[in-house]
């Protein structure tokens, strides 16, 4: 494939790859670090037969521009397999230990990162094939969950007030639901699959009533670029008092991802 003319392949040093990988489909998003706002995305399809990391394998091979030198290389893991400890008991030596605590079987190769705010680590698991050809194709390679830069986002605006907050993160194939007390603290976070507005409803609420939220005086902020979000936004209303979009940019949570490393 060709990349769009304001993308110099002999430049690549300056610009940042970031591959984005789930058990559907995988992307890649190049960024110009010189020129802001300059971005290039594409999912790569599979053929009949195919899985997702098969496809990118061979996209990889066939497209030279993707084994460039590039200034900063981040696998974004967009998995429902995650989970939290405090940075302050975690033990690196242990996180596989941590890990199976929630989850069961051979979950494939287990990957540790930290936040400073807030000050937790996600726990989270990446297939062993796709995890051993990323390390010996890409270097300068940082692995992050895709929740990691909705955290950092929402944990610098929850500070203020003195309200409940739910954080939805809309997707196409599921979403993303966070928690955060009066304090600004962090609580709770969760992925839910689901590919119907009434299914992302239910999970919604579900939390909701878990933690005892007041419809009148608590909030939810909704983010996410599925076709259904407008709709989940109008059905949530009905309900609850505060509800309000929240648009992020890609390179809101680029920064993010960046300030974390």
């Amino acid at each position: 494939m060709k990349l769009p003319e304001k993308f110099d392949l002999s430049l690549t040093e300056k610009y940042i790859l970031v591959l984005e990988i789930s058990d559907e489909i995988y992307s890649f998003s190049i960024y110009n670090s010189v020129e802001e706002g300059s971005i290039f995305h594409h999912e790569v399809e599979k053929k009949l037969g195919e899985d997702a990391f098969s496809a990118f394998e061979n996209f990889y091979y066939e497209n030279e521009f993707l084994s460039n030198s590039y200034h900063k290389i981040f696998v974004v893991n967009n998995t429902a397999n995650f989970t939290f400890v405090p940075t302050n008991v975690f033990d690196e030596k242990k996180k596989d230990e941590f890990f199976r605590f929630n989850f069961s079987g051979n979950q494939g190769k287990v990957l540790a990162q930290t936040l400073n705010k807030p000050e937790i680590t996600i726990l989270h698991s990446i297939p062993e094939k796709a995890f051993d050809f990323f390390n010996r194709t890409f270097v300068n390679l940082h692995f992050v969950h895709h929740i990691s830069p909705l955290l950092s986002y929402f944990a610098e605006r929850t500070r203020i007030g003195n309200t409940h907050r739910l954080i939805v993160n809309m997707q196409n194939e599921g979403l993303d639901v966070l928690y955060f007390a009066p304090s600004g603290e962090f609580i709770f976070a969760n992925h839910f699959k689901c590919s119907h507005l009434n299914d992302a409803v239910y999970y919604i609420f579900f939390i909701w009533k878990q933690f005892n939220l007041n419809q009148l005086k608590d909030f939810i902020y909704v983010a996410g670029n599925s076709s259904q979000t407008p709709d989940l936004i109008k059905q949530l209303q009905k309900y609850v008092q505060n509800v309000f979009p929240v648009e992020i940019t890609s390179s809101e949570l680029l920064s993010l991802t960046l300030c974390e490393l």
